[in-house]
């Protein structure tokens, strides 16, 4: 299904002729250049030649036949476009020339000029490499070829000439997204260690709603969703909690809100995992996934480590204005999302760029989803009106729900380039995030388990010598109704300085100061009505793996039938941030087989903070909900749990939810002299009202790094190699401290819903310190054009999650388990080791791929968590269906604007599939 419409369009180009004399002094037809700081390694001069055109933005032809066979010795620093050109061909006999549109033209210096544009024969047309920089926006315009004639010498007569002018005919390719893929191509090609990389275009062009989707095309990547969409990213089989993830190589203190009731897929709270659902396509330049460390790159991925590179202005070089707007409908919530993305960058002098790009959605999500929690935790007898009908399992439970998401979205980039010199630059970014939402939750839970002692039919099976039931019929289930809300406002704050400076000819510095700031205020509130004298029926699907259905015969639509339970109140803040320096210096070595030698400092400070207050009351349990005003709609009753496919009780009420949360404030003397959860537990609304929270936890880390780092290339035999191999060292110091209310018993008077009684707060501190030494080593081989042989060695490191260093406990009471938290938890490290073989083959402007790959690992965690064992959980499954974005029948027009103020406005249809 297609899911949006590319916002970043085809650039056209006209093919210019190759055959034509070259100089090496054409230097004096070129417009001024602005220094670019290349990283090209030796490599064979076309590829050399492509990356040239990637890193400078500048458009170069050339014909790939004149360039077989040449090799390029590399260039790495700040220089002006053209003389890095002529560095990479001194060793070729090539020469270059800049025609009048600023394209550059490469090719054998010993052909003679005869016109400005050479009659060739079409049908023997040479074939053109081309290379583009995806930056440039305007269209580039080349002199025609000259078709039907023979190439003449010297000066011709004027007849032949201007006949030879009608033959004259235009071929424009449009190239697309062809130059961004060739790009992150040759970043994995290029790279020293395991990376994979998309860039700006590859984004712009994906459907995906946010860099999670767009991830997901990369190998080794996988994705978690909550509410249908992208949320965290897997690396090599790790979960999110294994992934760093940094900004500009900075890391990004956690996003994640860990709600009540944050929506079906909603996973890893309390951790330090981003959600990269907060991040739009629109305002990244590039996502690198680095699968292999190496000394320099930031500890604490222990699968890898994802970073987001921001637009640079003085990149983008000339002045660039785009605007788009785009919808995708969500055919399950029925609404049409709207988007709007626009961006602004322009060099305000040659040594000044200034950047700044906003994009906004809003989008509704709606999730059905039906949940089988689990079977008995033992076979039970069945008797019916006598009969013996065997023993066996049968479903606990089965819960229906509904989610619903209102959620906008809000994302800022911004920077301001300062290049004073060829041997200084000075960036100053930010990255701003907001998302907002409002999520609601209803569900109905039918509980098979509680009228176990009114069965009134039941179909047994054998399954492999085990009883089970695929029929049960009772007239006393449980049958409980919920509406929960919650309000989220996540906002994240990313902003630094950078400076990188060419001390001498062969010493290059690099200063970073960085902030991350996250806050996140969440308010959950809930409302739950019952009857536990319901009739149910269950039946098992036929086939394996089916679905099953339950069905009822009672007035489930009736208010009389259903009573309080309780409400309650929650609320909870977290605010996470990190300040973080580094420093690194590079020594190039020159000649030899050591290239480079990088020694850096690092020092990180994270806090979080995370503070919780809660009203739960059960002052009118079991008082009729019509004297709350009665039950309300359950909303899409008409096709709940359709598009799953599932018989399911319809129609339903849903809980007085608005009555029974203004009882906080109306009837608020009977929720003190009430029962349940507010009586001496720290959860009385006097408490709650007072703004004076139950639980107010602070988790500090700080850390300092060193590293040292070489890196290496040269001939093996024939087979050219490079790589690098270092060592890293870390020190780790963590606390936790604050106020936790912990739990002390358990009141089971009323067996379908025991309470946890929790005592007053008590403040308690802990911590600890540890230490790890991480050596990697990386190489690649090149025995071939299309041949990459890797591999890689490395000791790797995350710190765990906030969570499981929390110092409280938390109890089950139906299985009587409990667990907490060791604030004394060290880092989880491992060995990693990866070998690859990769072979490319080119036909055109594609490339196939085929790796051949192994792994040796070993994992080993410092610290035992003190996690107290508990029952082995039952089997469950879950079947759910969320919102399907789809583009609507309608059209979205988006404009750009080239340093020349051309504009190209296209209109895009977006008919569904």
């Amino acid at each position: 299904m297609r899911h949006g419409q590319r916002r970043h369009h085809a650039i056209g180009l006209v093919l210019l002729p190759l055959a034509m004399p070259w100089t090496s002094t054409a230097a004096e037809t070129t417009k001024p250049n602005q220094p670019v700081v290349f990283e090209i390694e030796a490599q064979d001069l076309g590829s050399a030649l492509n990356e040239f055109a990637l890193q400078s933005g500048r458009e170069i032809l050339f014909e790939e036949a004149q360039v077989a066979g040449e090799d390029s010795e590399g260039i790495r620093g700040p220089y002006e476009p053209i003389a890095a050109l002529e560095q990479l061909l001194a060793e070729a006999d090539l020469g270059y020339r800049v025609n009048e549109l600023d394209t550059i033209l490469v090719g054998n210096t010993s052909t003679t000029w005869e016109r400005e544009a050479m009659r060739i024969d079409n049908s023997n047309r040479p074939q053109v490499r081309r290379t583009w920089g995806f930056r440039r926006l305007a269209n580039v315009l080349a002199a025609a070829v000259t078709v039907g004639g023979t190439a003449f010498a010297g000066a011709q007569d004027s007849d032949a000439e201007e006949t030879d002018a009608d033959d004259q005919i235009e071929e424009v390719v449009v190239v697309g997204i062809r130059g961004s893929m060739q790009q992150s191509l040759e970043r994995k090609r290029q790279a020293d260690h395991f990376v994979d990389a998309i860039t700006a275009e590859d984004i712009g062009a994906f459907p995906e709603q946010n860099l999670a989707e767009a991830l997901q095309r990369v190998s080794g990547v996988a994705i978690d969703r909550k509410s249908g969409e992208g949320k965290f990213v897997s690396v090599r089989g790790l979960g999110p909690q294994f992934v760093q993830t940094t900004i500009g190589g900075r890391v990004s203190a956690s996003n994640n809100a860990p709600g009540s009731h944050d929506g079906r897929g909603q996973t890893n709270p309390k951790s330090r995992v981003v959600g990269f659902d907060a991040f739009q396509t629109g305002l990244v330049q590039a996502v690198e996934v680095h699968k292999s460390p190496r000394a320099d790159h930031v500890e604490g991925g222990l699968g890898g480590f994802v970073d987001i590179q921001a637009r640079r202005p003085l990149d983008l070089g000339e002045r660039h204005i785009a605007f788009a707007l785009d919808s995708t409908v969500n055919e399950l919530a029925d609404d049409t999302a709207p988007g709007v993305f626009a961006l602004y960058s322009d060099t305000l002098s040659e040594t000044v760029g200034l950047m700044v790009s906003a994009q906004w959605d809003n989008r509704v999500f709606r999730s059905d989803s039906l949940h089988h929690n689990g079977y008995i935790n033992n076979p039970l007898p069945v008797v019916i009106n006598g009969v013996d009908m065997g023993t066996g399992y049968y479903p606990k439970q089965i819960h229906g729900e509904l989610h619903i998401t209102d959620r906008d979205r809000f994302n800022v980039s911004s920077a301001l380039q300062l290049r004073p010199s060829d041997r200084l630059d000075v960036t100053f970014d930010m990255l701003y995030t907001s998302s907002v939402a409002d999520e609601t939750d209803y569900w109905q839970s039918f509980r098979l388990s509680q009228g176990h002692t009114r069965i009134t039919a039941a179909t047994r099976t054998e399954d492999n010598g085990t009883g089970i039931f695929t029929m049960i019929s009772t007239s006393g289930a449980g049958a409980f109704m919920q509406h929960a809300t919650e309000e989220v406002e996540n906002i994240a704050v990313n902003y630094g300085a950078n400076l990188q400076l060419q001390a001498t000819d062969n010493l290059y510095f690099n200063v970073d100061l960085a902030v991350s700031d996250t806050e996140a205020p969440i308010m959950n509130r809930d409302a739950l009505m019952r009857n536990t004298r319901a009739q149910m029926t269950y039946r098992r699907g036929d086939e394996p793996g089916s679905i099953p259905s339950l069905t009822s015969s009672s007035p489930l639509t009736d208010p009389d039938f259903y009573s309080v339970v309780k409400q309650s109140v929650q609320e909870h803040i977290v605010d996470d941030s990190n300040i973080q320096f580094r420093v690194d210096a590079t020594y190039e070595l020159g000649d030899g087989w050591l290239d480079t030698v990088q020694v850096g400092y690092r020092s990180y400070s994270q806090e979080r903070r995370d503070r919780s207050r809660y009203l739960n009351s059960r002052a009118f349990i079991n008082d009729p909900i019509t004297e709350f005003g009665g039950g309300l709609e359950f909303p899409e009753n008409s096709d709940f749990l359709s598009a799953i496919g599932v018989h399911f009780p319809n129609p339903v009420l849903s809980p007085p939810f608005p009555a029974l949360q203004d009882t906080f404030i109306t009837r608020a003397d009977e929720i003190r002299a009430g029962g349940g959860f507010n009586t001496g537990t720290g959860k009385s609304l006097d408490e709650y009202t007072s703004g004076r929270f139950n639980e107010d936890v602070n988790h500090e880390d700080d850390s300092i790094a060193f590293y040292g780092m070489v890196t290496f290339s040269g001939e093996l035999g024939d087979i050219p190699y490079s790589g690098n191999f270092g060592v890293r060292y870390v020190e780790n110091d963590t606390s936790s401290e604050g106020e936790v209310a912990q739990p002390y018993s358990i009141d089971f008077s009323d067996e379908t819903a025991p309470e946890i009684l929790i005592g007053p707060p008590e403040f308690i501190s802990q911590g600890h310190a540890y230490e790890h030494v991480l050596p990697s080593f990386n190489v690649r081989f090149d025995p071939r054009d299309d041949l990459v042989v890797r591999l890689s060695l490395a000791k790797v490191m995350s710190r765990p999650d906030f969570g499981r260093t929390r110092p409280n406990l938390s109890v089950q009471a139906n299985n009587r388990t409990m667990r907490g938290g060791n604030a004394e938890l060290s880092s989880t490290w491992r060995w990693n080791g990866i070998s690859r073989t990769t072979r490319s083959s080119r036909s055109g402007s594609s490339r196939r791929t085929w790796r051949a790959s192994s792994r040796m690992t070993s994992y080993r965690s410092r610290s035992p968590t003190s996690s107290i064992p508990s029952r082995r959980r039952p089997l469950s499954w879950t079947s759910s269906r969320h919102s399907t974005p789809r583009t609507p029948a309608w059209s979205v027009w988006s404009c750009r604007f080239s340093g020349r103020w051309r504009v190209c406005c296209r209109r895009h249809s977006m008919g569904s599939v």
